[in-house]
C-alpha cells in the first residue's frame, strides 16, 4: 500500500473532517495490539500438599462424598478415578497430585493419614463444596 494512501478519516457530522496519517495513530500493527500470544502455563516444580478425602472408587477424592454413579471419571496417574460431579473432576484434573495417588492402596493410606493428621491437630475441615 502506498504511504500517501494510508490515512484515517474522522468525520464529525457535516461540519468537520480530520485526516490523520496512519503511522501517527498506530506505532505498531493494530492486529498485534488486539491479538497477543498467551504464555503457556507451566507445571509447578513441586507437588501441592495432598488433600484427598476419598478413594476415587466409592468416594469422591475431592469432597469425600459417596459416588452415586460412574458418570464423571478421569485417567489420573495411570488409573481411572471416579468423582461425584463434573466440578470435582475438573478440580482434580487441574491438580492431580493434590487429590489422587498412583495406586488405590496408596490413595487409601494417604487419605487416612490426611484425615487423621487434621483430626489430631484439632483442625476442622472446611467442607469442599461441589461446583455442580
Amino acid at each position: 500500500m502506498n504511504q500517501k494512501n494510508q490515512w484515517i478519516t474522522l468525520s464529525f457530522g457535516l461540519v468537520l473532517t480530520i485526516f490523520i496519517p496512519l503511522d501517527r495513530v498506530w506505532a505498531v500493527n493494530p492486529v498485534d495490539q488486539l491479538v497477543r500470544p498467551v504464555k503457556a502455563q507451566t507445571k509447578l516444580s513441586h507437588s501441592p500438599k495432598f488433600e484427598g478425602r476419598g478413594d476415587g472408587v466409592e468416594t469422591c477424592p475431592v469432597t469425600g462424598d459417596n459416588i452415586m454413579g460412574k458418570d464423571w471419571k478421569a485417567e489420573l496417574h495411570g488409573r481411572t478415578v471416579y468423582f461425584c460431579c463434573k466440578g470435582c473432576m475438573q478440580r482434580a484434573v487441574q491438580l492431580p497430585d493434590k487429590y489422587v495417588k498412583p495406586t488405590l492402596t496408596e490413595q487409601k493410606q494417604a487419605v487416612q493419614q490426611y484425615l487423621a493428621s487434621n483430626k489430631s491437630a484439632g483442625r476442622e475441615f472446611d467442607p469442599e463444596m461441589c461446583d455442580e
